[in-house]
């Protein structure tokens, strides 16, 4: 990255700005390695701006779905022959000497770990795995790995979508982005996937997205690219017959929260269509999180039953046998869990909770010490740090 050289040296005396989401360091924390370097951090580029970084998380896009205006005026400070220089998150890490702080942007993270570090429901991004926004870097036994990245594409897609941005616009920003950073790639699947699969035609013809808004079909309407979005309630088969029917009802539900609702299609998708493992533990986990334990547990046994190496149904079974107090239980489950797949790093952390429950010391730091390896970087890291220090 020209303008910057590693340790920071050059940012002494200069101006630097950023725009977009950073996913390393929160964006005050990005000021301080500023000043910490002895650079100058100001709000907007302006004709004396020497340096505007762009996180790494999603994309530094507006809410309407074009370049952030730093980002906009940056690039036509560039045009001018101005000595701006846009650097991404990641340049701008490497050229301070802070390498470390890229790990946890270029590692694989399981469903619940991306939820923690994103702040997103469980459901929405199962939802994003089966309607082909996202793909697994790695699956081992239906546990699958992410890359962060891809999902907080998906996330900062779904803020466009909602905020009202069209997809064409999103798209001819994203190759405008590619003009600033050379190296961007567009992820061009996931957004013909989102552009595809995130819409349904209700019965009278319309287009909605899931969260109920009315959307132009731009197929029928190309000449009329905008659209004034009305609140309408999710649609969903009014006669669901197949068991892949009710099973989708259940997965907008849970992703609605409405759980209730979710166990009563998981349960007919069951009839509809006899046992299935992951409705058996679609239907465990909205039955846990009602705190109907006794019952989840049971589902989870009986998507065990189907799949013997179901390993999140195993990490679950022995949450809800912990919760039911059933501790030497809720061991052999997590124990289980880990024979069939050592580096799940939330049943490490499960397991070492339920140790120090049974005054176990020494079995629950082996296992705080796992996760801490396997997760460094989570939001539980600083706790389990400081109860090894105990």
């Amino acid at each position: 990255m020209d303008g910057v050289k590693r340790g920071g040296s050059l940012l002494c005396g200069r101006e630097v700005s950023l725009t977009g989401r950073f996913a390393s360091m929160s964006r005050d924390e990005a000021k301080d390695r500023i000043r910490e370097c002895g650079g100058r951090y100001v709000d907007t580029p302006h004709d004396t701006t020497d340096l505007l970084v762009v996180g790494l998380e999603g994309w530094p896009l507006s809410s309407d779905g074009r370049l952030t205006k730093s980002l906009e005026h940056a690039h036509a400070m560039q045009a001018q022959g101005l000595g701006i220089t846009i650097a991404t998150e990641e340049e701008f890490l490497s050229t301070l000497g802070l390498e470390d702080l890229q790990v946890g942007t270029r590692r694989v993270y399981t469903i619940g770990q991306l939820a923690h570090i994103l702040d997103i429901p469980i459901a929405r991004i199962r939802a994003w795995l089966r309607s082909n926004l996202i793909h697994p870097v790695k699956e081992v036994r239906r546990l699958c790995w992410f890359d962060f990245r891809q999902v907080a594409n998906v996330r900062a897609l779904e803020r466009l979508q909602e905020s009202g941005a069209t997809p064409d616009r999103i798209r001819r920003s994203l190759e405008q982005l590619r003009t600033c950073l050379p190296g961007f790639e567009i992820p061009l699947t996931q957004l013909e996937a989102f552009e595809d699969g995130l819409v349904v035609r209700l019965d009278d013809g319309r287009i909605a997205e899931p969260t109920g808004q009315l959307r132009l079909d731009f197929e029928a309407t190309r000449a009329q690219r905008t659209a004034v979005p009305m609140t309408i309630p999710t649609s969903r088969p009014k006669n669901p017959s197949t068991a892949e029917d009710w099973f989708q009802q259940g997965v907008a539900a849970e992703e609605e929260d409405s759980l209730e609702d979710a166990v009563a299609f998981y349960m007919n998708s069951l009839l509809a269509g006899g046992p299935q493992a992951e409705t058996c533990f679609n239907l465990g986990n909205a039955l846990y999180g009602l705190g109907r334990y006794g019952e989840a547990m049971q589902r989870y046994l009986q998507s065990i039953e189907i799949d013997p190496d179901y390993v999140e149904a195993w990490n679950n079974l022995g949450n809800s046998l912990a919760e039911l107090g059933r501790l030497d239980e809720a061991v052999n489950a997590y124990e289980q869990t880990l024979l069939i797949e050592p580096d799940y790093a939330d049943t490490h952390c499960n397991l070492a909770e339920v140790f120090e429950d049974l005054d176990r010391a020494n079995d629950a730091r082996k296992h705080w010490n796992a996760y801490l390896v396997l997760d460094p970087d989570s939001a539980w890291a600083e706790e389990v740090r400081a109860r090894l220090e105990d």
